[in-house]
C-alpha cells in the first residue's frame, strides 16, 4: 500500500512544483461529467458520475503545462434492486498540450498518473462494504473554447487502475471551466 501511495505521489508532487517559465498563467479547474465502466468494472457497476478540480501551470511556449487534479465519483451497481454504489477518488498529476490559438477553438491531449481507489458502499449488506487503492494511468483528448474571461472545455478520458483484483478501467466524458488565477 505505501509504494503505490508513494508512486502516485511523484506525478503529484512534479506537476506542483514545476517553474513556469512563460508569461502565462497558472489556472484552476472545476468539472463535472458522465463515466462508463470498462473491462470487469462494468460487469457490476453501471453509467455513473465525476467531478474533478485541479491546477494548472504552464511549463513552455508551446502550449505544455502540468498540473494536479482530485476527483470524487459514483457508480451504481447491478441489479437496480440492490442499490450498491462504487464510490470513486483520488488524485492525478497530469501533462496537458494544447494546439492553435490560445484565443480560438483549440485541441489538446493529456496524460495522467496517480492514485484511485474504490469504496465498494451496500445498502443491503453491510458487511460487504471494502476499499481498495490501485495506481492510476490514463490520458485523453478534448477541445477549449473561450467562455468570457476563461476558457470552457469538452474531453474524453480513460483511467485505469491497476490492483490486486484486477484492473479498474473507466472512460468518460467531462465539461468544465479553467478559471485563470492572477498573479500566480
Amino acid at each position: 500500500m505505501r509504494r503505490i501511495l508513494g508512486a502516485g505521489a511523484v506525478p503529484l508532487l512534479v506537476a506542483l512544483g514545476a517553474p513556469v517559465v512563460v508569461s502565462a498563467q497558472a489556472a484552476l479547474l472545476v468539472a463535472g461529467g458522465v463515466t462508463v465502466p470498462l473491462g470487469a468494472y462494468r460487469d457490476y457497476a453501471e453509467t455513473g458520475w465525476l467531478t474533478h478540480a485541479g491546477i494548472t501551470v504552464p511549463i513552455s511556449e508551446q502550449r505544455l503545462s502540468v498540473g494536479a487534479e482530485a476527483f470524487l465519483g459514483r457508480n451504481g451497481h447491478e441489479p437496480p434492486p440492490d442499490r450498491d454504489k462504487s464510490y470513486l477518488w483520488g488524485g492525478v498529476g497530469t501533462v496537458h498540450r494544447a494546439f492553435g490559438n490560445a484565443d480560438d477553438l483549440s485541441p489538446f491531449v493529456f496524460g495522467m498518473g496517480g492514485i484511485l481507489v474504490e469504496s465498494f458502499r451496500s445498502d443491503t449488506q453491510p458487511g460487504l462494504n471494502a476499499s481498495e487503492t490501485a495506481l492510476a494511468l490514463g490520458g485523453g483528448a478534448g477541445v477549449g473554447f473561450p467562455a468570457a474571461d476563461m476558457r470552457a472545455y469538452v474531453n474524453a478520458w480513460f483511467l485505469n487502475g491497476f490492483r490486486n483484483g484486477g484492473d479498474l478501467m473507466l472512460a468518460g466524458v467531462t465539461t468544465g471551466l479553467r478559471l485563470p488565477l492572477d498573479g500566480f
